[in-house]
C-alpha cells in the first residue's frame, strides 16, 4: 500500500524501453535522486557557510554501504530521501530567513510536501515533527501572519494530496500498514536496538562506536553553543541544529514502534530517509567539538575518511541478490515449464520477474489469500505432467509444499535450488 508517483516514473521509464525489463530502469531512477540529494546536501551546508564540511559530508553518505543500499533498493526509498531533504533544507531557509516565508519558498514547501506524501507514507513523519518545530518557533517569535501562512500551505497541500490519491486516508488510518501498526506488539526496546544496528550497518561501524559519536555529536553541539558562546547570533543557530537533530532522532523511535516487520534483510529500507540527516549530524556536531576550526575541520575530515574506508573495505551494499544467475539458469533449462510461485504477501514476486518472464506461464499464488481449490481443475496445470514450484523460505516451506501437492494431485518433488541469498526461495520441479 503506496502512493502512485514512484510507479508513475517507473511506468513512464519502462514504456521508453518498451517491451524490456531491466533492473537498470529502477536504478536510473535511483540514481537521479541520489544526485538530487547531494545537491540538497551540499545547499544545506552552504546555509550554514560550511561548504568544506558539505563535501565531508557528500562523502560520508554517499560512500556509505547505506546509500549504496538505497540507490540498489528496487523501490521508492531513494526518492522519500530526497523529499524528506527538500523539505528540511527550505524549513531550514526559512528559519535562516527570520521566518519570512517568500513566494518561491511558499511553491517550494507545497511541492516538496505534495510530492513527497504521493511517494511514501513514512514522508508524513519527517513532515509532522519539522511542521511542530516550526510552529514553536513562529509562536515563540511572536511571528503570527507567517505562521498563519506556514500552516495554510501545509493544509491545502495536504488537501490536494487527497483529492490526487483518496485512497491515502484508508491506507494511514485504517489499514494494516497504517497508524494501527502502534500497537504491533514487539518490545520497543529491542526494537530502537534493531534499527541503531541497521543504522551500523548503513556507515559500516559497530554498535558501541555509533552510540559513542551519536553522543559526542550532541554534546559537543550543546557544549559550543550554550556553554561557550554566548553570542546571540550563535545561539539562534542552536534552532537550525535542532531542527535537524530532534526530527532525525524522533523519526527513528516512531519507526521503531510503526515499522510493519524487523525481517533484518530488508528492515533497513526504514531508515534509509534519515541516513542523510545521520551524516550531516555527525559533521557538524564533530567539527563543534574544538574552537579551532583548522582542528575541527581536519578531525571531522580524518573521522570520515576512516568510516568510509572502512565501510569500502569491509563491507558491501545490500539487495545485489548475488546468485540470482542460478534461478535464471533454472528458468532457462525449464522454460518450457509453467511455475507456480507460492508467497505470503503482495510485493515479493516483483523480485522474480525475469523467471516470470522466462518461463512459458507464471500463476503468482498468496498462501494468506488464496483458495487452493481452483488447482484440481486448472486447466493449465491438469494438462501438464510437471510444474515448477518456487516457495519463499520464511513462510512454512513444508506445509506449503503440501498443500500445492494436495491440490493439484501432483505426487513427487525435487529440489532444484536451495541457496542462501537476498531473494530467500527453494525452486522444486513438480510431477505426477
Amino acid at each position: 500500500m503506496h502512493p502512485p508517483l514512484f510507479y508513475i516514473l517507473v511506468h513512464l521509464a519502462s514504456s521508453i524501453a518498451y517491451g524490456v525489463f531491466s533492473k537498470y530502469i529502477i536504478f536510473s531512477i535511483n540514481l537521479i535522486f541520489f544526485i538530487l540529494s547531494f545537491y540538497i546536501i551540499r545547499k544545506i551546508f552552504i546555509l550554514f557557510d560550511k561548504k568544506w564540511l558539505g563535501l565531508i559530508a557528500l562523502v560520508l553518505y554517499g560512500l556509505s554501504m547505506g546509500a549504496a543500499s538505497t540507490v540498489i533498493f528496487q523501490r521508492m526509498y531513494m526518492m522519500i530521501t530526497f523529499f524528506g531533504l527538500a523539505y528540511l533544507y527550505v524549513n531550514l531557509k526559512i528559519l535562516k530567513n527570520n521566518l519570512e516565508i517568500t513566494k518561491k519558498e511558499k511553491w517550494q514547501l507545497f511541492w516538496t510536501v505534495l510530492l513527497g506524501f504521493l511517494t511514501q507514507y513514512y514522508f508524513c513523519i519527517l513532515v509532522f515533527i519539522i511542521f511542530i518545530l516550526m510552529l514553536i518557533r513562529f509562536i515563540q517569535k511572536k511571528e503570527y501572519k507567517m505562521l498563519k501562512k506556514y500552516v495554510v500551505i501545509h493544509v491545502v497541500t495536504a488537501i490536494v494530496g487527497i483529492i490526487l490519491f483518496p485512497a491515502a486516508i484508508y491506507h494511514i488510518f485504517f489499514s494494516y500498514r497504517g497508524v494501527n501498526l502502534i500497537e504491533n506488539g514487539r518490545s520497543f526496546g529491542q526494537t530502537i536496538l534493531f534499527y541503531i544496528q541497521r543504522i551500523a550497518e548503513a556507515y559500516s561501524v559497530n554498535n558501541i562506536l555509533i552510540f559513542a559519536l551519536l553522543a559526542l555529536v550532541i554534546i559537543g553541539i550543546f557544549i559550543k553553543f550554550i556553554i561557550l558562546k554566548k553570542d546571540k547570533k550563535k545561539i539562534r543557530n542552536l534552532y537550525s541544529y535542532l531542527l535537524i537533530i530532534i526530527p532525525t532522532v524522533l523519526y527513528i523511535l516512531i519507526v521503531a514502534k510503526m515499522a510493519p516487520d524487523i525481517e533484518a534483510k530488508y528492515a533497513m529500507r526504514y531508515i534509509m530517509p534519515i541516513l542523510p540527516e545521520l551524516a550531516i549530524i555527525f559533521v557538524l556536531g564533530i567539527s563543534k567539538i574544538f574552537r579551532n576550526k583548522k582542528v575541527a575541520y581536519g578531525l571531522t575530515t580524518a573521522l570520515v575518511l576512516i568510516i568510509t574506508a572502512n565501510g569500502i573495505i569491509t563491507n558491501e551494499p545490500k539487495y545485489l541478490y548475488r546468485g540470482y544467475d542460478n534461478y535464471l539458469e533454472i528458468a532457462n533449462e525449464y522454460k518450457n515449464l509453467k511455475i507456480v510461485y507460492a508467497v505470503d504477501n503482495a510485493f515479493t514476486h516483483l523480485t522474480s520477474l525475469p523467471e516470470f518472464m522466462t518461463y512459458d506461464k507464471s500463476l503468482i499464488i498468496n498462501m494468506n489469500y488464496d483458495k487452493l481449490d481452483f488447482l484440481k481443475t486448472d486447466e493449465e496445470i491438469q494438462s501438464e505432467n510437471q510444474f515448477i514450484l518456487t516457495i519463499k523460505k520464511w513462510m512454512n516451506v513444508e506445509d506449503t509444499l503440501n498443500q500445492i501437492l494436495e491440490y493439484t494431485g501432483f505426487r513427487n518433488y525435487e529440489v532444484l535450488l536451495d541457496q542462501e541469498d537476498d531473494t530467500g526461495s527453494i525452486i522444486y520441479l513438480i510431477t505426477r
